[in-house]
């Protein structure tokens, strides 16, 4: 009798913190619909008009909007579910951290209240979240996804030796699918596939030991499938996008070693080398292109082949490899100094030729969050949490580290099933190192978002184990020992 009055009221939480963040989600969509768009929203909603799709964005993304748009579903409808997901993947994965470091079945009641008392957190303007979440980019994407994996993994992984066979093949097939989407939304997300891909290896090597090491390469090659039936079905159009990358290089190279820029001919003769003195930004390639007058010529940062340009930047990595590395790492580490990072969050629809703009009927409210969050990112308390990624990418390689030694010391699954976890976001902040191109604060939102949900979800952790000590220790009728206080001799 106990136990099911346990389970109802299991249930009865579950389902009530779902209906209430599924309601305060829909609510949050409501104010920004039809839904904030950048300049790379807009070049995609484009191509979902047009029905004509390219990969200097990835395509997935205009695909799925062309048949919103198709079924008269529109802008709006989509980016209502991203709030929906992105809110209810908080929460999911929330839980799914605290059931398996709670480890205990029995008292799910407070580790779903903690993890709803989480993502509430998540919904005020302390964070960009649900900016962010109301913005049709592909970060945001990114970012729901990789929650949604997490959770899901964490579930399977939880509940592995339970599981039928049929059930866990199911399961690790829309794993697999959901992994490799997760890359789909942007090309840097492809490296996050191999830590997936060991998640997924330990999940089935409790039942296939011999082929655990086959499911690592599942992901990648799920991706892969994916991705040759997308541009052949849809058509569409390739762009050599390592080209920015190379100019910008290139272009660096110039900047910090005149002499090595002697031998650049092809690079000399595209761009200005005084305009390149005064305006060239290590990680920014809008000098290059977009400043009035740009530092570069138009053809050699376009995106069509250029057999010059690749020559030149083979010449440079084999000649010059320490500057190349320099110019990688100092753009690289610019990407975690508020100083220099823009576009904390997004607020409004940029001026479009589709008539698309912000409603009117929550504009007062949409500027008293924009307030609040601005006031946040002014104290130095918001901006080192919530407006910079230095001290989340520090959580995470320490977290990476501190369970990795619990699994040498304990030699137990659940931290090495962690260990993988963590490598997920720390692989996708470092997948910024050989590509840094802008200093957009969005590029590591994803990475951040889920070091913040898992630290959060370990904190929660942290305090209801020492809330049920404490309720332990009170109904035995004992006192907790005073500070200081002697303990009997036994």
């Amino acid at each position: 009798m106990i136990v099911c009055s346990r389970r109802f009221a299991d249930r009865w939480y579950w389902w009530t913190s779902l209906f209430f963040l599924m309601m305060a989600s829909i609510f949050t969509a409501c104010i920004f619909a039809p839904g904030i768009m950048t300049n790379d929203s807009l070049g995609q909603y484009g191509e979902a008009l047009r029905g004509t799709f390219g990969d200097w964005h990835p395509p997935v993304m205009s695909i799925v909007l062309h048949f919103f748009l198709f079924f008269k579903g529109g802008l709006t409808w989509l980016t209502g579910l991203q709030s929906i997901s992105g809110i209810l993947g908080i929460f999911v994965f929330s839980h799914e951290i605290l059931r398996l470091l709670a480890n205990e079945k029995n008292k799910d009641a407070n580790l779903i209240l903690a993890a709803c008392t989480l993502t509430v957190l998540f919904l005020l303007p302390l964070t960009p979240t649900i900016f962010y979440f109301n913005t049709f980019i592909k970060d945001t994407w990114t970012a729901i996804v990789f929650l949604w994996v997490g959770a899901f993994s964490l579930r399977l992984f939880r509940q592995r030796q339970d599981m039928d066979k049929r059930s866990l093949q199911a399961g690790v097939f829309l794993l697999c699918l959901l992994m490799a989407f997760s890359s789909l939304p942007r090309h840097n997300s492809l490296i996050v596939l191999i830590p997936m891909g060991l998640c997924l290896s330990l999940i089935v090597s409790g039942t296939k030991k011999k082929q655990a090491s086959l499911f690592f390469l599942l992901p990648l090659l799920t991706w892969l499938l994916i991705n040759i039936a997308m541009y052949s079905l849809f058509s569409v159009r390739h762009y050599h996008h390592s080209n920015i990358v190379k100019a910008l290089d290139l272009a660096g190279l110039c900047y910090i070693n005149p002499d090595a820029c002697r031998k650049l001919t092809y690079t000399r003769s595209s761009i200005d080398l005084d305009l390149l003195a005064k305006g060239y930004r290590f990680g920014n390639v809008h000098p290059l292109i977009w400043s009035e007058p740009p530092i570069a010529t138009p053809g050699f940062t376009s995106a069509k082949p250029n057999p010059e340009l690749d020559s030149e930047y083979l010449y440079a990595l084999r000649n010059y490899p320490f500057d190349i590395l320099r110019l990688k790492i100092e753009s690289f580490m610019r990407l975690f100094d508020p100083r220099h990072t823009v576009n904390w969050f997004y607020f409004e629809i940029v001026p479009n030729p589709y008539g698309l703009r912000m409603n009117s009927r929550f504009s007062s409210l949409r500027n008293v969050l924009k307030s609040m969050l601005e006031k946040v990112g002014r104290s130095l308390p918001g901006r080192c949490l919530a407006a910079a990624h230095l001290p989340w990418l520090l959580v995470n390689v320490l977290g990476v580290f501190c369970f990795l030694f619990a699994f040498r010391q304990r030699q137990d699954r659940n931290s090495l099933f962690f260990v993988f976890l963590l490598l997920q976001p720390l692989s996708y902040y470092l997948s910024y190192l050989p590509a840094t191109i802008y200093l957009d604060f969005r590029f590591m939102f994803p990475a951040t978002l889920l070091m913040q949900v898992a630290s959060g979800s370990f904190l929660c952790h942290v305090f209801l184990k020492a809330y049920g000590k404490k309720a332990g220790m009170k109904r035995s009728g004992l006192r907790p020992p005073l500070p200081g206080a002697v303990k009997p001799f036994p």
